[in-house]
């Protein structure tokens, strides 16, 4: 009901479910399909996994991440969020002009690479030519 409340006043701009491949594959598909990098940090993403390298992967790919992952304008994240009081959230990055789609934990880089890389390699098991 928060997060629709928000998509009903229009302050989404994109949303990504985390099924399959999780947080890496869902802002991945978003650059790609956006032609556009992203900055994601993960240090901020609630969670209650102790071990940091078990952690960087959990985040990224498993099933302990929230089900969403929003794009929202700056001058709207503050209007997002306040629906989302008592909802575990954060925001974790922002859309960037380059192509580079970066994946960090604080000032430590996980994954970089460009979206024209992560849309080829998203599609090579598709290409049986």
């Amino acid at each position: 009901a928060a997060l629709h409340a928000s998509i009903a006043a229009r302050l989404v701009r994109a949303r990504h479910d985390l099924s399959e491949g999780r947080l890496a594959v869902a802002v991945a598909e978003m650059a790609f399909a956006g032609a556009r990098g992203a900055a994601v940090d993960i240090a901020d993403i609630p969670h209650t996994i102790g071990d940091k390298t078990q952690r960087d992967a959990a985040l990224l790919s498993a099933g302990s991440n929230p089900p969403f992952v929003c794009e929202v304008a700056s001058d709207a994240a503050a209007q997002f969020d306040q629906p989302l009081a008592g909802v575990a959230h954060a925001r974790i990055g922002t859309v960037t002009d380059d192509e580079q789609v970066v994946f960090a934990d604080g000032q430590r880089t996980l994954v970089a690479a460009s979206w024209q890389e992560l849309k080829a390699a998203w599609q090579a098991p598709l290409d049986w030519s």
